[in-house]
């Protein structure tokens, strides 16, 4: 998906949203429609719900909490800025639509690192200067980097490679993934979102099917047969 609209991410990342005017329609609309394709369907907890691993009273709960963020931060943006509150706040709601994409992203580059000269020497007209940089960032491991530092990571490698075009970074990042044992399983930590006793149903329900060996039927005289 990130890399599909790799185009958008980077006007994202540049202040796509800091620049829209949220109180024209127009305007709204065309920044609506762009950054679409970089919209989950669902919500983190709506998923998780879809999947059995929450019951609606957990996803009922869930909503609550960011119904009661939201309305506190929306408390907070008018006493603290009056005169735009609802655009900021419009912006960063925004903003929480895309950061799946966003970690997407900066999670790609960062891992980028652990075979950063072997993508740049596989990806034609790389200007000399960007390919030394990039393989200046070159690191053994994808541990080495904590996971609140992934941001800063990423950062550096976006200043790296500034020179390359739309199509050799879609190219670059598309290699990122080769270097999995399986391209569409990055090397990050697993948020563990079970439960203690929780169990995935399998499909079996475990019940056993009923037979002429389980039923024991009483042979009663009726009058009336």
């Amino acid at each position: 998906m990130v890399i599909d609209h790799l185009d958008v991410m980077i006007d994202v990342d540049s202040g796509l949203i800091e620049k829209v005017s949220i109180s024209d329609p127009e305007t709204l609309s065309e920044l609506l429609e762009t950054i679409q394709p970089l919209t989950p369907p669902t919500n983190l907890t709506q998923e998780l719900e879809n999947r059995g691993i929450l019951t609606k009273t957990m996803a009922k709960f869930n909503n609550q909490i960011i119904g009661d963020y939201q309305r506190a931060y929306g408390k907070y943006l008018r006493r603290a800025y009056p005169e735009d509150a609802t655009d900021r706040f419009m912006r960063a709601m925004f903003r929480d639509s895309l950061i799946e994409a966003t970690q997407a992203y900066e999670g790609l580059l960062n891992e980028s690192r652990m075979n950063v000269d072997k993508i740049v020497d596989k990806i034609d007209g790389i200007p000399s200067d960007a390919a030394d940089a990039l393989k200046a960032l070159k690191i053994d491991d994808i541990k080495s980097i904590p996971a609140d530092k992934i941001h800063e990571s990423a950062e550096e490698v976006k200043l790296a490679w500034r020179p390359l075009s739309l199509e050799q970074k879609k190219e670059y990042l598309s290699l990122v993934r080769t270097f999995r044992a399986n391209e569409n399983v990055p090397p990050v930590p697993v948020i563990d979102v079970m439960w203690a006793g929780k169990k995935i149903s399998t499909g079996h329900s475990g019940a056993k099917p009923i037979g002429s060996a389980n039923v024991k039927i009483k042979n009663e005289s009726n009058e009336n047969d």
